[in-house]
This record gives C-alpha cells, structure tokens and sequence, in this order.
C-alpha cells in the first residue's frame, strides 16, 4: 500500500470518529504528497514520500519556533499536528547504531586509524593503494619517470601513448591504462599533475606543491611551537617555524599601526565589533531566507487555490455533493488544503501574482547582498580573532620571562 493509500484510508477513519484535527492534519499531508506526485507524474518512490512528511514535519516546527510564546492555541496545534505526522515518518537511527555502521564499514575496509587520505576512497581504490597497485599510483610513477626526458607537454603525452595509455582530449586531459575501465584526468593526480604544473615542471620550475606560498599581507595564526608535535620531532621544521612566526608577528604589528590599533583593549573592542556585526547581518540573512521559504510556499498554494476554485464552486452549488466528491476527491482536497495554508500563511485576501513576483525578487536581491556582506563579515571576524591570538601569544612569553627574570635578581 503506497503511503497516499495509507493516509487516505486514516483519513476516512478520522472523517467516522468525528476527529476534525486528526482529519485537516492528514488532509494537508494528502494534498502535500500528491502536489508532489503531479510535480513528479509519477508515482512517488517511499524515499520520495518519506521526504514529503519529513518537509511537512520540518515546516510545522518551525511555525511552533516562531509562534509568539503567549499562542498557546498555535503551539497546542503544531505538537498535535506533529503527533500525527511521525506517524507516517521514517524511523530515524540512533546515534548508537550510525556509530556501529560507520565501525562496521571502516572495519570492512580494513582501516585501523581512519586519516584524511582515507576519505572518498572506494573499499577497490583502497585496496589498490594498499598494495601499491591502483591506476592512479602507477600513472603517477609514470609520468615521474617520463618527464625528464620530455621537452614539452606534447611529449609527454606522446611518451605515454608509448607506453601503452590511451589518450583522451577535451577541458582537460584524461589517460586510461590498458585494461582500465575509466579515463582518468591528470589533475585528479595531485597539484604537481596539472597541465599547467607538468608545463612547469617540464621548464624546470619547482613543483607547484613545493612552491613557497606567496604572502598576502595579511596576519597569519602563530604556530605553536613548544606544542606542535613536527616542531618537536624535526630541527629543520622547528627553524623554519621560527622564522615564519618572525614574519607572521611582523605582519600583525604592520596591521595593527595601519588601522590604528594602539592597545590591547583597543583590538578587544575591534573583535567584539566585528563578531556582534556578523551575527546581525546573519541574523537579517536568516529572516530573508524565512521570508522567501514563506513566500514560495504562498506562491504555490495561490497557484493551486486559483487553479482549482471554478471546480471547487461547481462543488459548492452541486445538489449531490457526495457523488461529485467521488469524481474529484482528490481535487477538492489540494483546493481545502491551499486555502488552508494561505489562510496561515496570512495571504487572505489572495494577493496578485505580480506582487507576489515583485517581492520574490525583491527578496532575492537582499538575499544576495545579504550573503556577500556575511562573507565579508565573517573574513573580518576570522581576521581579527587570528590578529587576538597571536597578540595574546606576544604577549604571553614576556609574562612567563618575567617571574624568571626577578628569580635571578634575587639570586644575585
């Protein structure tokens, strides 16, 4: 029994126990999984249906979230209407048995401690890397030991076709090994593997992946040496690191003469500035997207009002009103259920669809203006938080020298 039987049959059940609530609750379910079959037209899968009643869930918590805490009436009827929708939703896993399926899988896969070079990787693909005997890893050893000898790009490829590879030209360069199934493009390889990076590489320019990072000006986090494991199990690390964080500290002075920051306070100040402007822009940004999603659901059922009111009004001045429900059941039921939701949604009466148009791109300009501000926002938060840390670190050594300092004054 498809999930649109099943509530209809509840439905009817509702309609004989006299359980209006039940009924209009089941009735806006109806109307919602079968706007999707016609959406659709087809039939809709269980994944499919079960996503319809989630979305249904989902949008009667959040007009109890919104709900004034002094309507009681509204959130009474959200948790009863919730009631009634996780009757039909799926069963949800609990945290227990995601956390045995994912063990289950890794354990499969035959990863003892899980690493970021583990992620995205087929159990096939993993295999492969393991024994050292993947189409990746053997293209790689090729096109290493090829390139020396090569005088160009051209070359190359030709000196790979040579070896047996097939060839594919288009945005970018694929090569398949024989009794491979799927090309493979150079720069899924790695960053050295690029075409630009093979030219590189080719002209005798370091490896883009061993290219020194080239500084921006702005203030980079200190690295913390006495904690950072490599610094401790490599000399040569550990040098680098302490030139870097020379010129990392000299980048954050050099930012903090340039816009005037004078004192620690100061910089406080500046950091609870930009931390309070990114909630209020987030803040606005999550209204809009609110408005919108309200907005689309208003379009939607005003669409559907408009479309069906000429039959519904047939219905209303038909003397036999059950036979003509038989023919248009389920008509009258998407028609009661958009104007139920308009009448919710506060767009009674019925505004105009170039209204509703109008505001719908009114709303998409200031989403957009809205989402490049937060961006920007959040860039000078980070900015900021990192110019805090690392002031805080400057001036955390001269603080830990000093009881040693006075130690050897009394000393001597």
């Amino acid at each position: 029994m498809s999930k649109i039987d099943e509530i209809r049959a509840e439905m009817v059940k509702a309609m004989k126990n006299k359980d209006k609530d039940r009924k209009e609750t089941l009735s806006m379910l109806l109307a919602a999984l079968k706007n999707k079959a016609i959406d659709k037209r087809a039939d809709l899968t269980p994944e499919e249906e079960f996503e319809v009643v989630k979305k249904e869930i989902k949008q009667t918590k959040e007009t109890m979230d919104l709900a004034p805490a002094d309507r009681t009436d509204i959130i009474d009827q959200c948790k009863a209407r919730l009631a009634v929708l996780s009757e039909f939703a799926p069963e949800e896993m609990s945290e227990d048995a995601i956390r045995a399926v994912i063990r289950e899988v890794i354990a499969g896969l035959g990863i003892e401690n899980p690493t970021g070079r583990d992620k995205g990787k087929s159990y096939i693909e993993h295999q492969a890397e393991q024994n050292g005997t993947s189409y990746k890893a053997k293209l790689r050893a090729a096109i290493d030991r090829l390139l020396p000898g090569c005088s160009d790009l051209e070359d190359l490829l030709r000196r790979l076709q040579r070896e047996g590879y097939e060839l594919k030209r288009g945005k970018y360069i694929s090569a398949r090994a024989p009794g491979q199934e799927r090309f493979t493009r150079l720069k899924t390889l790695g960053a050295d593997y690029a075409e630009e990076a093979l030219t590189a590489r080719i002209a005798g320019r370091p490896r883009p992946s061993r290219q020194p990072q080239q500084r921006t000006g702005k203030p980079s986090l200190l690295i913390d040496i006495q904690n950072n494991l490599k610094a401790q199990q490599s000399a040569g690390y550990k040098h680098w690191a302490t030139i870097e964080n020379l010129k990392r500290a000299a980048e954050t002075l050099n930012f903090l003469t340039e816009h005037g920051i004078s004192s620690y306070e100061e910089l406080t100040e500046r950091c609870n500035g930009a931390a309070a402007a990114t909630a209020r822009v987030k803040a606005a940004l999550r209204a809009t997207e609110k408005e919108m999603e309200r907005l689309t659901l208003t379009m939607k059922h005003a669409a559907t009002y408009r479309q069906l009111r000429p039959l519904y009004d047939q219905y209303r001045q038909s003397r036999d009103k059950e036979k003509f429900l038989r023919g248009h059941e389920g008509e009258i039921i998407l028609f009661e259920a958009a104007a139920r939701e308009l009448k919710r949604l506060d767009a009674v009466p019925l505004p105009a669809t170039q209204r509703l148009r109008a505001e719908m791109d009114e709303l998409t300009a200031r989403k957009a203006a809205l989402q490049s501000e937060h961006r920007k926002a959040q860039r000078e938060e980070r900015q900021y938080d990192t110019l805090r840390q690392n002031v805080e670190a400057l001036l955390e050594k001269p603080r830990e020298a000093e009881p040693q300092r006075q130690r050897n004054n009394e000393l001597e």
